[in-house]
């Protein structure tokens, strides 16, 4: 079940309370976490999707890089069926879920560097989003 997470959020989440701007990064406010990463090493980058509520649960995650979806988890597909990656990070990149709720990617490379936002939606709960910035350092062996 690869399909665009972005035509599920913008036609078929009633739960959603985001619009399509001109870019999505531009309405969200608040913290950049930074995280950091070597050529050819691992990073992990981190996004809280545990729910805020007891009677609810996480319906699907996001990952988007210059507002565009890289990555996506839906846990209404079972398997690896839930999970739909573009060609930014093909098989190196797996959402991992507890303890440490995040987007694992393998084998960063220098193109990986950006600020990515992760959008995470609940059956109940209002929508959430943060943004992580990947800084990803080169050695001269790397160059």
């Amino acid at each position: 079940m690869c399909r665009n997470p972005e035509t599920y959020i913008k036609y078929n989440n009633p739960c959603s309370s985001d619009t399509k701007t001109d870019s999505p990064l531009s309405s969200i406010t608040g913290t950049v976490t930074r995280v950091s990463s070597v050529v050819g090493g691992e990073a992990n980058l981190p996004c809280d999707s545990r729910p805020p509520q007891r009677n609810d649960s996480l319906l699907l995650v996001v990952w988007y890089r210059d507002d565009n979806p890289v990555y996506s988890y839906d846990t209404r597909a079972s398997g690896s069926t839930g999970h739909w990656s573009d060609d930014t990070f093909g098989d190196r990149a797996r959402w991992v879920g507890f303890p440490s709720y995040g987007l694992h990617i393998r084998d960063v490379r220098s193109h990986d560097r950006s600020i990515y936002r992760c959008r995470v939606d609940f059956h109940v709960s209002p929508t959430r989003n943060y943004r992580i910035a990947l800084d990803v350092i080169e050695t001269a062996a790397s160059n």
